[in-house]
C-alpha cells in the first residue's frame, strides 16, 4: 500500500513537471485561475452552510460569488483551449 502511494506521488509530480516544462506561462495562469475559482467555491459553500444552519436568506453577494466561481472556471477552460490551439493540438477539436 505504501509503495502504491509513493508511485502515485511520483506519477503526479511527473505530470506536474511535464506540464510546467511545456509552457510556464500557461501553467502559472491555469494554476492562478484555478486557485481563485477554488476560493470562490469555498466561499459559496461557507455562505450556503451558514445559511442552512441559521435559516437566514441568501445574502446579496451570494450571486456575485456564484458568478465569480463560474467565470473563473470558464476562464481556466479558455486558457486551456488557447494553449491547445497554440500548441497545434487539433485532434482535440475534430471528431
Amino acid at each position: 500500500m505504501k509503495i502504491r502511494k509513493e508511485a502515485n506521488k511520483r506519477l503526479l509530480m511527473d505530470l506536474i513537471q511535464k506540464e510546467y516544462r511545456k509552457s510556464k506561462v500557461f501553467f502559472f495562469l491555469k494554476s492562478f485561475i484555478s486557485i481563485i475559482a477554488i476560493y470562490f467555491a469555498f466561499r459559496v459553500i461557507f455562505v450556503s452552510v451558514s445559511g442552512l444552519i441559521f435559516e437566514s436568506p441568501l445574502p446579496k453577494n451570494m450571486y456575485i460569488f456564484l458568478f465569480s466561481m463560474l467565470f473563473f472556471l470558464g476562464l481556466s477552460n479558455v486558457v486551456q483551449l488557447v494553449e491547445m490551439l497554440l500548441n497545434k493540438k487539433i485532434e482535440h477539436f475534430i471528431k
